[in-house]
């Protein structure tokens, strides 16, 4: 019987230790994703004149919702070549809607900022532009570009409170932010896009 009660007291102390070690994992798989989608993004930035993603006509610029899946912008990245790629999804959502769990960036075509400029408005550095955040899983968005997009579909808690969501920044890296660290980081330019 002691050796069961001891058995049982070390169990209660491990257990939460293997959750958060499973919410560690979920959160580095995430990172390694949207890593790997940012090399994709570079290699479509390489042929295709500097556009970071692909874009749409002047009617349907942007290659979401409601576009047909066949010609979402995932589609079109040599890589990825599917709406619903495996990469597009974090561990973390179990069914996000419209299969994704990432959010691009596009602020990046109201500014027209390419993966090639050298001079950034502000003076600010590829490493300081978010080019992609997760979602929420329950948000149909391929983008983030409005307040409003911000408020309904980016998740600024995916991993947890301590942990906050991962970001994919212009140069490539990837790191979490904090909760409330996002929001200016995805428009450090202007407080709201202009046409």
């Amino acid at each position: 019987m002691v050796v069961i009660g001891i058995i049982a007291i070390l169990i209660g102390f491990l257990m939460p230790t293997l959750a958060s070690v499973r919410q560690h994992a979920k959160q580095v798989t995430c990172q390694s994703n949207m890593r790997q989608i940012g090399q994709l993004l570079l290699v479509y930035a390489n042929t295709y004149d500097g556009y970071i993603f692909p874009l749409g006509d002047e009617v349907q610029p942007r290659l979401g919702m409601p576009v047909d899946r066949p010609q979402r912008w995932p589609t079109l990245v040599k890589g990825l070549e599917r709406w619903n790629h495996p990469l597009l999804l974090c561990p973390q959502d179990e069914a996000p809607d419209e299969e994704h769990s990432y959010a691009l960036n596009w602020y990046f075509f109201w500014h027209k900022i390419r993966f090639h400029n050298r001079n950034f408005p502000g003076g600010l550095k590829p490493g300081e532009m978010i080019l992609m955040g997760e979602k929420r899983a329950e948000a149909n968005n391929y983008f983030i570009g409005s307040d409003d997009d911000y408020e309904y579909a980016a998740d600024e808690y995916k991993h947890g409170v301590r942990r906050g969501s991962n970001y994919l920044f212009l140069d490539t890296h990837v790191s979490p932010l904090p909760p409330h660290a996002a929001k200016s980081a995805y428009d450090p330019w202007t407080s709201s896009p202009s046409s």
